[in-house]
């Protein structure tokens, strides 16, 4: 909506009235102009806008802290202190993408994400949102780009991923059986030692109830794998343990186990 209103003053300032009511609108345009500029500059996020050339128009204080510093206008988007990476292999970019033209490439204006490492060394990942500006006659004068702050973010998604990580080491690393299933039953995940339990590696996703090739009771007559402890717990909601179950391989070898 905001854009849409600058698009708007925009085009006001190309159809300006040549009558006595010209000084009066153009004190409103001024007035309207000077009342979102301090809105864009009381705002949070960072943006600012370009020429067509790539060159600095306008800006906000946001902009100039996520920045760390005051770029000059008039001046390319590309030759600011700060320096851009890939965050995905921490890479220097050879410059931001210009505005305008990954508005033409993309269509939406959302580009991938960007590292900025500011002067002081301190990095900040975004991701910059485009939008065109038009004149009075329909065509493209420039852009706004809006940077969108997502360091929290992704820095809470590598906690996640290094936790899940660790878990998974701990898991592989244990001496008992260890698997999982989904709701449905098809297994997600197995350790090492419930492999050679099995005697075999199931396929994730594709398996159910669990990895065994074959389950007996304790008086040897056979236990169809949709009533294993596993198909038991997730038909009933309930946990199964203290009893025991003949576990054969695809070898003919049998383990005795006590599933929990």
């Amino acid at each position: 909506n905001l854009l849409r209103v600058i698009n708007c003053f925009s085009e006001l300032k190309y159809q300006v009235p040549t009558d006595t009511g010209k000084e009066k609108l153009l004190q409103i345009l001024k007035e309207g102009e000077n009342q979102f500029y301090r809105l864009f500059q009381d705002l949070q996020t960072p943006l600012y806008t370009t020429d067509l050339q790539g060159k600095i128009t306008y800006y906000n204080k946001a902009a100039t802290d996520l920045w760390g510093g005051a770029p000059e206008i008039d001046k390319e988007v590309s030759q600011e202190s700060v320096t851009w990476h890939n965050p995905e292999n921490g890479q220097r970019a050879a410059r931001e993408p210009h505005p305008v033209e990954f508005i033409k490439r993309s269509g939406s204006g959302a580009e991938n994400e960007l590292m900025i490492e500011r002067p002081d060394g301190t990095q900040t990942i975004v991701v910059p949102y485009a939008s065109p500006l038009y004149d009075g006659s329909g065509n493209v004068s420039g852009a706004i780009n809006v940077l969108i702050d997502i360091t929290d973010r992704k820095a809470a998604e590598k906690a996640l991923l290094d936790s899940e990580k660790r878990h998974r080491t701990v898991i592989q690393g244990l001496p008992a059986a260890i698997y999982a299933t989904d709701k449905a039953g098809y297994i997600t995940m197995y350790n090492k030692a419930a492999a050679e339990l099995w005697g075999r590696e199931p396929e994730i996703g594709k398996e159910l109830w669990c990895g065994s090739w074959k389950i007996f009771n304790p008086d040897g007559s056979e236990l169809p794998l949709d009533e294993c402890p596993m198909a038991r717990t997730l038909k009933d909601g309930k946990p199964v343990f203290g009893e025991e179950i003949l576990v054969v391989r695809p070898d003919g070898s049998m383990r005795n186990v006590a599933p929990h």
